[in-house]
């Protein structure tokens, strides 16, 4: 199982500000992700081993970074936008 993590100061703040029904499907996804991050996402530059992925959901699109260096799995959340 991969770690989540986001460190950024803007990610948080949007994180914080989602409604209910964005943040629970959010939540939902970010299990899948962690589970199996390479599955549950798409390639940014349409290359399958693309480290940097999408997902976009019903109201939120992510982008993510994914390390994957064992022992250290991890997966960066870099974006999350609100669709409108």
């Amino acid at each position: 199982m991969y770690q989540l993590r986001h460190y950024n100061a803007a990610v948080t703040a949007v994180w914080d500000s989602l409604p209910d029904n964005p943040r629970d499907e959010l939540n939902l996804a970010l299990f899948e992700i962690i589970e199996d991050p390479y599955g549950a996402t798409r390639p940014v530059h349409d290359r399958p081993e693309d480290v940097e992925r999408t997902l976009t959901l019903q109201h939120t699109t992510i982008t993510l970074l994914i390390i994957d260096a064992p022992p250290i799995q991890r997966v960066y959340l870099r974006t999350i936008d609100l669709i409108a």
